[in-house]
């Protein structure tokens, strides 16, 4: 009896090994596309502060966070204190959703909670701005376009973050039964 528990432990090891391995890639690719989105946000926020005019059409001006703390600094109060808090609230979420993705795909995990908070953030913030401005009629698309590419990218990411999160729990689920059928074969 105990030389068979003693095989039966090495092949749950040898399992669980082949288990890792098999999604370890799948984690990586999953980091890997929600960091390209969330350093897609980040640069917007860096644009905005280096180059906020990318064409005639359209700026990123709402979303210079570093100018606008700069502003608050230099004058004591803030040019728009509501832009002032989105854009900190949708930098901070971003950062988060950006440094979980690498550190995702640099160890081979998908932290799929830190993601789509990290993910909703933003998305939440932009919305409430673009609410907000709607709801004092101030919002103008041409002037606002910049509000609603980040929100648009901030909720791309999201969906990702949902849709692989979720397909990570799926593939934990059938890794966890496919183990548990190994062991009770044995």
């Amino acid at each position: 009896a105990g030389q068979e528990s003693s095989s039966a432990v090495e092949f749950d090891k040898a399992e669980k090994a082949r288990a890792k391995r098999r999604t370890g890639g799948v984690k990586r690719i999953f980091s890997l596309f929600t960091l390209l989105f969330a350093a897609l946000l980040v640069t917007g926020f860096l644009l905005a502060q280096y180059n906020p005019v990318l064409s005639d059409s359209f700026a990123l001006i709402n979303v210079d966070i570093i100018g606008l703390i700069k502003a608050w600094a230099e004058t004591g109060e803030p040019l728009d204190l509501m832009l002032t808090i989105v854009n900190c609230v949708a930098a901070a979420g971003a950062l988060i959703a950006l440094i979980a993705s690498l550190v995702g795909l640099i160890f081979g995990k998908f932290p799929r909670k830190t993601i789509a908070v990290g993910a909703a953030l933003p998305l939440l913030a932009f919305a409430v701005e673009l609410v907000y401005l709607a709801v004092k009629k101030e919002f103008v698309l041409a002037l606002d376009a910049d509000l609603i590419a980040m929100v648009a990218a901030a909720g791309v990411l999201f969906v990702l973050a949902l849709v692989f999160g979720a397909v990570e729990v799926r593939r934990e689920d059938r890794e966890e039964e496919r183990f548990l059928r190994s062991g009770s074969e044995i």
